[in-house]
C-alpha cells in the first residue's frame, strides 16, 4: 500500500545493507504483506448506540492499533497538506526565533496561540531509554476504554 503525500519531505538515500540487501528487501516485503493481511484496517463503522463496531474494537485490542481508511476526502487531505507545508515552511530557524529560513516572520512569532514548541534534547542515554520504555509500555491508546468510548472524545 502506498500513500501519495505532497508535503516537502527531505531527500534521503536508501539504506545500503551490503551483502544483506537482498535479505532485507525480502524481510521488508514479507513484513508489509503480513501487515496488510491483518484485520485492523477498514473505513470507520459504527454499531448500536453510535459506538464503534465491535469487530473494530476487537481488532484494536488484539493488535494495539487500528487503521481507519477513507476518513478524509482527497480535497480535505490536500487542504491539510497545504496547511502543514505552510507551517513547515514558516518554522522558526531556532528556538525562540522570530524569523523563518527565508527571513520572514516565523509562524507563531507574535506569541498569539501556541506556535512552535521545540523540545529540549534528552540529556543522557538513560533519559532517552526511560522515555522510550514509557512510550512503548502500553501500545493501546491510553484513553480508549474496552467498551469503545474514548475519554478524550
Amino acid at each position: 500500500m502506498s500513500v501519495n503525500v505532497n508535503l516537502p519531505l527531505p531527500v534521503v538515500s536508501p539504506t545500503d545493507f551490503g551483502d544483506e540487501d537482498t535479505e532485507m528487501v525480502r524481510y521488508k516485503d514479507e513484513g508489509t504483506a503480513r501487515a496488510l493481511a491483518m484485520d485492523n484496517r477498514s473505513p470507520v463503522r459504527f454499531g448500536s448506540g453510535g459506538k464503534l463496531n465491535p469487530a473494530i474494537l476487537d481488532s484494536y485490542w488484539k493488535h494495539g492499533f487500528y487503521v481507519f481508511e477513507n476518513v478524509v476526502s482527497a480535497e480535505e487531505r490536500k487542504n491539510i497538506e497545504r496547511d502543514v507545508a505552510e507551517i513547515i515552511e514558516r518554522a522558526p530557524i531556532f528556538p525562540n526565533s522570530k524569523l523563518d529560513k527565508h527571513g520572514r516572520p516565523a509562524f507563531g512569532h507574535d506569541g498569539e496561540g501556541r506556535g512552535y514548541r521545540l523540545p529540549d534534547r534528552l540529556k543522557t542515554r538513560s533519559a532517552a531509554r526511560t522515555a522510550i520504555k514509557s512510550r512503548w509500555r502500553n501500545p493501546a491508546h491510553p484513553r480508549m476504554h474496552r467498551n469503545g468510548s474514548c475519554r478524550s472524545c
